[in-house]
């Protein structure tokens, strides 16, 4: 790169100070290639060098530029044909062009129409004798057979080759096993190994995990054949055992969510410590700091008491050592929370707060559930529920223009899509108003609202 640099700087320092350089070259070009033109076999650099005042340097460029010109006429057609190769060699020669600077411009050429193919190749996912012929004549014209070419190919820009096509394959959203194997066997057919295949996707193999988890969540449910598709991804792509844990987490979140959604709530062992009617039913228990709100006539005073949440089939109750409460389900008029908090009111009560020393993306819906089932009936919340639901192509899109990425940190994992004005303030469904977070960017700006 820094090479790079020092050869940019030096090129753009000599047009400064010689503008007319760049005409010269040209022209040189021109009077080699009508040599070339007129004289054909009988012409000779030789001569040509003697009979006009020149540049060694600028004559190099110019000889470099009349061999790339005739490469372009020769691919024009998409192949090189075995008397056109005979005249690249009959040029080379009277160019008097080295056999190294001669074949980096083949390669150029090359590489650039064996990408071309194989983009065109893999469109429908499938290699056809045909296709695989083309890529080899295309080899051919640097004397190398495909599986040498594909991996000097691949060892250059292959990793960045590999993604694309990744990406084309799970552009309508999923990844069939058919669709994997296809890209496997035509990667090795190339010369490519499924690990080197692997290891060129692994990113956006993680990212393509994400979406869909990132959708399942949006959804807020999973069916056992999405679930078992994301196993199988995360095995068949080998992501790594950190993501992986993650992942499997996410999906143990999912169906608690889609167990409770459905009325199944867990049943866990008694906490010692409090006594329990005959029958009742303990769901869930959370460290937890109780905030309740008075309005007073001298302005809003805040009680905090730290202890433990215990949410029962009929009732939860609130324990620590300066409060205790028991609430039955049936007294609580409103309420609303997420991951980290929670905030109910009761009869002729103020307003209470609860919350958690960590986010617990279950603890609400638990509650939340209860209380339905308490009322046997789902408790009106102004309407919001069916319109907190982000349609699937908005989320497709908004996808896209986050790059899969946390709109504030740029984090890949515990994406969440996020209202930015929420719905219970009017907040819409639509593009403008919706965008990726991680969960600490959606927790720390829930914090806020």
């Amino acid at each position: 790169m820094a090479k790079q640099f020092v050869k940019w700087i030096k090129s753009t320092l000599t047009n400064l100070i010689d503008p007319e350089r760049e005409n010269r070259v040209n022209a040189l070009a021109a009077g080699v290639s009508r040599g070339l033109r007129e004289e054909q076999k009988a012409f000779s650099l030789s001569r040509f060098k003697a009979s006009r005042e020149h540049n060694t340097q600028e004559l190099n460029e110019a000889v470099q530029i009349v061999y790339r010109r005739l490469m372009e006429r020769v691919w024009s057609d998409g192949s090189v044909s075995e008397k056109e190769n005979l005249q690249l060699i009959w040029v080379q020669k009277s160019l008097e062009l080295a056999d190294r600077e001669a074949m980096a411009i083949r390669m150029t050429f090359a590489e650039e129409h064996f990408r071309n193919a194989l983009a065109q190749a893999m469109e429908d996912g499938c290699l056809s004798e045909e296709e695989e012929a083309r890529l080899a004549h295309i080899a051919q014209t640097v004397g190398e057979p495909t599986s040498v070419f594909a991996r000097r190919f691949f060892k250059k820009e292959g990793e960045a080759f590999l993604r694309g096509v990744f990406h084309a394959s799970i552009e309508d959203g999923c990844l069939s096993r058919e669709e994997w194997q296809s890209l496997v066997s035509m990667s090795h057919r190339l010369g490519i190994s499924t690990d080197e295949l692997l290891q060129a996707v692994s990113r956006p193999a993680s990212e393509f995990v994400e979406q869909v988890l990132a959708n399942a969540k949006a959804e807020g449910t999973i069916n056992s054949d999405q679930e078992s598709t994301i196993i199988w991804l995360m095995s068949t792509l080998k992501l790594s055992p950190t993501f992986v844990e993650y992942a499997r987490e996410e999906l143990r979140i999912l169906r608690h969510k889609l167990e409770i959604a459905e009325g199944r709530l867990p049943s866990i062992t008694k906490p010692d410590g409090l006594e329990f009617r005959s029958g009742e039913i303990v769901h869930a228990v959370r460290q937890a700091t109780l905030i309740v709100i008075r309005h007073l006539k001298s302005g809003e005073h805040r009680e905090s008491h730290n202890g433990r949440l215990i949410l029962m089939d009929s009732r939860m109750v609130f324990q620590s050592e300066t409060m205790a409460q028991s609430i039955n389900y049936r007294k609580i008029i409103s309420h609303r929370g997420g991951a980290d908090w929670i905030e109910f009111q009761v009869e002729q009560k103020p307003v209470w707060g609860l919350r958690f020393d960590s986010p617990d993306p279950i603890m609400y819906l638990i509650l939340n559930k209860a209380i339905a089932l308490s009322n046997q009936t789902a408790l009106r919340r102004g309407g919001e529920e069916s319109t907190r639901h982000i349609p699937r192509d908005v989320r497709q899109r908004v996808w896209t223009r986050y790059g899969g990425k946390c709109a504030d940190c740029n984090a890949h994992e515990y994406l969440e899509y996020d209202h930015i004005i929420p719905v219970a303030k009017g907040g819409s469904n639509a593009d403008a108003n919706v965008q990726l977070l991680c969960r600490r960017c959606n927790l720390k700006k829930s914090d806020h609202i």
